[in-house]
C-alpha cells in the first residue's frame, strides 16, 4: 500500500515537473469580461487574500471605489462605498479569478488585461499592463483620476485591440527565453525587468512595423512601450499566474502556488489544499526610500500579489541574479548569492533554465515546499515595493511570508490527508517505554540499533514507545537526528510512537512538534520551557499555542528534577479541556502530586495521566493512571508488562514481585548517577548496542565504573528468569 509520503513525493514530482516545463506565451490583450473565466459585470477584484470590506485598509477600499467608478456602477463614491459594503458590487480577490492585481491595484471588469497561456498545459493567467505615464494607475495603485479614465478607455478602444491584433498574428511571443536571457543579465524580474523588457520591445517593434496598424496606431503602441519602463512586469506576472493555477489543486502536494498581501492580511495557498487561503497579518518592508523625508508611518504592511514571482523562482529567490536590486536595498552582491542560497533550503530543486551566473549558472531556487519552511524555520524572502497609505510608491525592499502562514497550511494538510487526521483525542493506556537513542562515534542516529531496540521492546508486549525524552537525550540532539530516529522507528514498529518536543521556547516547541510530525510521530510530549521562572499563566499559554499549531496530540511532560519547573496542578487543569491537550507523563514519582492530578481531571476520563516511573508502577495503577511508561524496558520491558497485567487481574502477589524486580533493575541503571548512561552500558554489555555512547558533554566512565554497572546487572539476569516464570 503506498504510504502517505510516498503519496506526497509522487505529487510534488508532478508539480515539479510542471513548474520547470512551464512556457509562458503572451497571446492577447482583451477587457476581462472578454477573456477571464466567471468574471461579471459587478465585480471589482482587490490584491491579496479574500478579505471583508470592514476589514480592508482604506487605501484598498478607495481602490475598490474608484474601481466602481471607472466602471461607471456609481455616481458618487459614497454611493460606490455603500454598494461595496453591503455586498451589492462584490469586492473579491483577483487571486481567487486566475488575475494578478499588483500592489494596491484595482482589475474591473472592462479593463484591458494581459493574457499569457502556459503552452506546457494549457492553463492561463492575467495581469493588467501599467499605464505608461500614469505609472501605477488604477491596476497597479487603485487610484483614478480623468487622465487615467483617458487612458484606460483608450486602451479599451485602441491599444489593446491592435496589441492584441499583433499578438495573434504573429501565433503569440514566447516568454520564457525572454525570462531565461533576462535572468542571466541581471533580472530577478520582481524588481527589476530591464533586460527582459529590452528584448521584448526589440521583438515587438519589428511586430509592429509589419502589422497593418495605422500609422497613428503604430505611433501611441511606441509612445506606450516608451513611456512605460516596467512594461514586461505584467507579463511576468500573468505568466507566474499562468504557471501556478496549472498547479493550483493536486492532492498531496505541498508545493505553495500562492503568496500575496492586501495591506492587512498575508496569505498562502498550497497545491495539495487548492484555493484555501491560510493567511497572517501582513509584514513590513524593509528597505529604501526614494525620499529621506518619507516617514515609516505612511507605509502599508505588505500589498499585492507581485511575489506570485517568487513561488516560481524569481523575484527574492532569484536575488544572485540581480546585483542592481541589492544594490537599490543597500546590500551587496554577495547579499544576494546568500539570500537565492538561503531560499535553496525551502525549495525542491533548482530551476533548470533560470540559470544565475553568479551561483556558477546554478539554476534558481524553485518550488517552495511548505514542510521545508516548517523544518528550518527560513521564511521565504519576497522583494517589492512600498506602497503608501495614498497610494504612492514610497521604495523597494523586502519582507517575509510569515511562519504562521505555513504552520496554519499544514494543520489543514493533516487534517485532509492521512496521519496527521488524527488530532483530537489519543489515550494512552498500559505500559510504554521510554526509549534510548543508539549512536554511533560521531553522535549520528545508529539506525539498525534504533530499529533492533525498538522492534525488540514492542516484542515484549509494550504498547508504544516514547522517544528523545529524558531517556533518548532529546534535548541534546539536533532537529535533523530527532527526525531521523523517528523514522526509522516509526518504519520499524506498528505500535504509537510519540516524540519529545520541548524545548525553551514556543517557537522552537512548534517547531519540533511540524518536524516530528513530518517524521511520522502520532503523538508529541512537551517538558515546559526552562531557565526562566515562569510561572502557572506562561505555562498555559505555552501549551495552549503548541496545541493550537500541532497537527499531533500534543501530552504535557512533568520532569521537574530535571527542567527545574513543575507543572502546576492547576495549569492542567485549566489545559484538560483543549481537545488536542490529551494527557501528561508524570515523572517525578511523588504520589501525592499524582493523586492531585487525577482529581483534577476526573471529569475527562479521555485525559490520561501517565506515571512516568517503574518505582511507583504498583501505587500508580490502583490510583487510576491507565499508563506507565517504563525505562527499565530497555534492557526488559517484562517485569512493567507483567506487573501491568497483574494488576488488571488482580494478582497481587505478582504486581509485588514485579514491582520488586523492577526497583532493582532501577538501582543498576542509577549506580553511578549519570543515567541514562548507565542504562547504555547495561544494553552494551547485554550485545543489544554496539556502542554506550552519549551525547557531549556527558562525561565517560572508567572501566571500572562500567564493569561496576554491569556486575550489578549479572546478579539480576538469572532471578528475572525465575520471578516471570513462577
Amino acid at each position: 500500500m503506498e504510504s502517505i509520503k510516498d503519496k506526497v513525493t509522487a505529487a510534488n514530482e508532478y508539480v515539479l515537473e510542471r513548474m520547470q516545463e512551464t512556457d509562458p506565451y503572451w497571446v492577447g490583450m482583451k477587457p476581462a469580461i472578454e477573456c477571464v473565466p466567471d468574471i461579471h459585470e459587478k465585480l471589482i477584484l482587490h490584491s491579496g487574500p479574500a478579505i471583508a470590506w470592514e476589514d480592508m485598509c482604506e487605501t484598498q477600499r478607495q481602490g475598490g471605489v474608484n474601481g466602481v467608478m471607472y466602471e461607471g456602477l456609481a455616481k458618487t463614491e459614497e454611493e460606490a462605498r455603500e454598494k461595496l459594503a453591503s455586498g451589492e458590487i462584490e469586492f473579491a480577490a483577483g487571486n481567487d479569478y486566475h488575475i494578478v492585481v499588483p500592489g494596491s491595484g484595482i482589475a474591473t471588469p472592462h479593463m484591458v488585461v494581459n493574457i499569457v497561456e502556459d503552452r506546457h498545459t494549457g492553463v492561463r493567467g492575467y495581469c493588467a499592463p501599467f499605464e505608461g505615464p500614469n505609472r501605477g494607475g488604477l491596476a497597479g495603485w487603485g487610484v483614478y483620476n480623468p487622465a487615467i479614465k483617458k487612458h484606460l478607455d483608450n486602451m479599451r478602444g485602441s491599444l489593446g485591440p491592435a496589441f492584441d491584433s499583433v499578438l495573434q498574428k504573429a501565433g503569440g511571443m514566447g516568454l520564457k527565453r525572454m525570462i531565461v536571457r533576462g535572468v542571466e543579465m541581471g533580472d530577478e524580474l520582481h524588481s527589476r525587468q530591464d533586460a527582459c523588457g529590452l528584448i521584448l520591445t526589440n521583438e515587438l517593434m519589428k511586430l509592429l512595423y509589419d502589422s497593418d496598424l495605422t500609422p497613428d496606431i503604430k505611433t501611441q503602441c511606441v509612445e506606450l512601450l516608451y513611456g512605460t519602463v516596467r512594461f514586461f512586469h505584467p507579463l511576468g506576472m500573468a505568466a507566474a499566474m499562468s504557471l501556478l493555477e496549472g498547479i493550483r489543486d493536486v492532492p498531496y502536494s505541498t508545493v505553495v502556488t500562492a503568496m500575496l498581501g492586501n495591506g492587512v492580511t498575508y496569505g498562502i495557498k498550497i497545491a495539495g489544499l487548492g484555493n484555501e487561503w491560510f493567511t497572517a497579518p501582513s509584514p513590513m518592508l524593509e528597505g529604501s526610500f526614494v525620499s529621506a523625508d518619507i516617514d515609516m508611518s505612511d507605509v502599508l504592511p505588505w500589498i499585492g500579489d507581485s511575489c506570485m514571482l517568487e513561488a516560481c523562482g524569481l523575484g527574492g529567490s532569484a536575488a544572485a541574479a540581480a546585483p542592481a536590486v541589492m544594490r537599490a536595498q543597500d546590500l551587496t552582491m554577495d547579499d544576494g548569492i546568500e539570500r537565492s542560497r538561503t531560499i535553496g533550503e525551502i525549495t525542491l530543486a533548482s530551476h533548470k533554465y533560470y540559470l544565475i551566473p553568479a551561483l556558477g549558472y546554478q539554476g534558481s531556487p524553485l518550488g517552495i515546499d511548505m514542510r521545508k519552511v516548517l523544518r528550518t524555520g527560513i521564511e521565504p524572502v519576497i522583494h517589492g515595493g512600498m506602497i503608501s497609505k495614498s497610494g504612492r510608491r514610497l521604495g523597494a525592499g523586502v519582507a517575509h511570508v510569515p511562519m504562521a502562514c505555513f504552520e496554519k497550511a499544514c494543520l489543514r494538510v493533516g487534517e485532509k490527508y492521512g496521519r496527521y487526521r488524527r488530532t483530537i483525542r489519543m489515550m494512552v493506556k498500559g505500559i510504554w517505554c521510554a526509549m534510548v537513542t543508539p549512536l554511533d562515534g560521531n553522535e549520528n542516529i545508529d539506525r539498525e540499533a534504533a530499529r533492533r531496540t525498538a522492534k525488540r521492546i514492542v516484542g515484549q508486549g509494550v504498547d508504544g514507545l516514547l522517544l528523545l525524552g529524558s531517556t533518548g537525550e532529546g534535548i541534546a540532539l539536533t532537529r535533523e537526528a530527532k527526525k531521523d530516529l523517528i523514522r526509522t522507528v516509526r518504519d520499524a514498529v506498528g505500535v504509537p510512537v510519540m516524540a519529545g518536543c520541548g524545548t525553551t521556547s514556543t517557537r522552537l516547541s512548534i517547531e519540533n512538534v511540524y518536524a516530528a510530525a513530518d517524521a511520522g510521530a502520532d503523538a508529541v510530549i512537551l517538558t515546559p520551557p526552562c531557565f526562566y521562572p515562569f510561572g502557572a499563566e506562561a505555562l498555559t499559554e505555552y501549551y495552549n499555542a503548541v496545541a493550537k499549531a500541532s497537527p499531533l496530540p500534543v501530552f504535557i511532560y512533568n520532569i521537574s528534577r530535571y527542567v527545574g519547573v513543575r507543572v502546576p496542578v492547576e495549569t492542567v487543569r485549566r489545559l484538560k479541556d483543549d481537545p488536542k491537550i490529551c494527557g501528561i507523563k508524570e515523572s517525578d514519582r511523588d504520589l501525592d502530586y499524582l493523586r492531585e492530578l487525577l482529581e483534577a481531571t476526573k471529569d475527562r476520563p479521555d485525559f490520561s495521566v501517565m506515571e512516568g516511573s517503574e518505582r511507583v508502577f504498583a501505587q500508580s495503577f490502583p490510583m487510576g493512571s491507565p499508563a506507565g511508561v517504563t525505562v527499565v524496558g530497555n534492557i526488559d520491558a517484562r517485569p512493567s508488562v507483567e506487573l501491568y497485567r497483574a494488576w488488571l487481574a488482580g494478582d497481587r502477589e505478582k504486581i509485588d514481585a514485579m514491582q520488586k524486580l523492577s526497583l532493582d533493575y532501577v538501582r543498576v541503571i542509577t549506580t553511578l548517577g549519570l543515567f541514562p548512561k548507565e542504562l547504555k552500558i547495561c544494553m552494551k554489555g547485554m550485545g543489544l548496542l554496539e556502542s554506550d555512547r552519549m551525547t557531549a558533554p556527558f562525561p565517560e566512565v572508567t572501566d571500572a565504573q562500567r564493569e561496576q554497572v554491569l556486575d550489578a546487572l549479572r546478579a539480576l539476569t538469572d532471578r528475572t528468569e525465575k520471578e516471570l516464570i513462577r
